[in-house]
């Protein structure tokens, strides 16, 4: 930076234009972005994950998946004539269609590999020939689904979805189920004894006009989060876009523009000013770890580029 600076002012002198007061001032350029403070946005992702008053008690949920997407590791192993480790519904209920299930998925890599050398067999492009009625058979036999085994011996209706069990899913309640957030809206930054919390605000918050309460603690369930009280000290809230300088022990200070907090490990991503791609992932550092920071600072940055400490902030609601 020091070197390019040096460069500029150097230029600037050969064109005999200006005044050694001017070069001084001269300084690098720092791109101006200004915050988005947004309201709005969707309350929940799209999908809604089942969960019976048996799997409330766990915090589980079923979600349908294609049995093509499935792997034998979902479907557990058998042990002493018991299924085990199964990530699949009722186990025990369910016993001959996931046997079945289990034994479709062995053979699938493979008949998948002679399906294709059938259609690789017809050639391609103007040598391509019509596939045989024959061969157009063997291909859908080869494709063919999982059917369900009866009681009788005989096979049912194609198997095309199964309900699996996900044993945990942070969210919200929709019709009897729950969907994972999905707006953020803007991070609310809280201290105390000298550690940073991040309490992250969804849209449904805003819909339902109530706060959160909980910050983040990294590899834990929502309900096992930090309960923000009274002993608590509000610093500043980050909506995307705004400018933070944060300090660790024995690492060189991090500045950037704030992009988004990863809930799963309590850590937030910074965009460098002009998103250069030499500082990070297309200009963006990532997994930046807040709670145990020496200092976590918010600054404003005018339209010119210069850079101002915030003053003190009073927490918003969310009308």
């Amino acid at each position: 930076m020091l070197d390019d600076l040096s460069l500029m002012k150097t230029k600037l002198a050969n064109l005999v234009t200006y005044s050694e007061d001017e070069l001084d001032a001269v300084k690098p350029l720092f791109v101006s972005r200004a915050p988005q403070r947004r309201n709005s946005g969707a309350a929940h992702k799209e999908t809604i994950y089942g969960q019976t008053e048996r799997l409330k008690k766990t915090g589980s949920v079923t979600q349908k998946v294609a049995v093509t997407n499935l792997s034998l590791k979902d479907l557990g192993e058998v042990i002493n004539g018991e299924r085990v480790n199964c990530r699949l519904i009722d186990p025990h209920r369910n016993e001959k269609l996931y046997a079945s299930i289990a034994v479709w998925l062995q053979g699938k890599d493979e008949r998948e590999k002679r399906a294709k050398e059938i259609e690789a067999s017809a050639g391609r492009g103007k040598e391509k020939r019509s596939l045989t009625a024959d061969e157009k058979a063997d291909i859908e036999r080869l494709r063919a689904l999982p059917r369900k085994p009866m009681n009788d011996g005989t096979t049912g209706p194609i198997v095309r979805t199964v309900t699996m069990v996900i044993d945990k899913l942070s969210g919200i309640p929709i019709r009897h189920g729950i969907a994972k957030n999905d707006t953020m809206l803007r991070v609310d930054v809280f201290t105390k004894a000298n550690k940073f919390h991040l309490v992250p605000v969804y849209v449904h918050h805003a819909v339902a006009k109530t706060l959160p309460d909980r910050a983040i603690v990294a590899f834990k369930d929502e309900d096992e989060w930090t309960l923000v009280d009274e002993n608590f000290v509000f610093c500043f809230s980050l909506y995307p876009n705004d400018f933070v300088k944060v300090s660790q022990k024995g690492k060189e200070p991090i500045l950037g523009y704030y992009s988004s907090c990863h809930r799963a490990i309590g850590a937030i991503n910074l965009w460098a000013h002009d998103r250069n791609k030499s500082v990070g992932k297309e200009g963006m550092v990532e997994s930046i770890g807040v709670k145990t920071s020496l200092s976590f600072e918010k600054f404003n940055v005018d339209i010119l580029g210069n850079i101002y400490p915030v003053l003190k902030e009073e927490r918003r609601g969310l009308a």
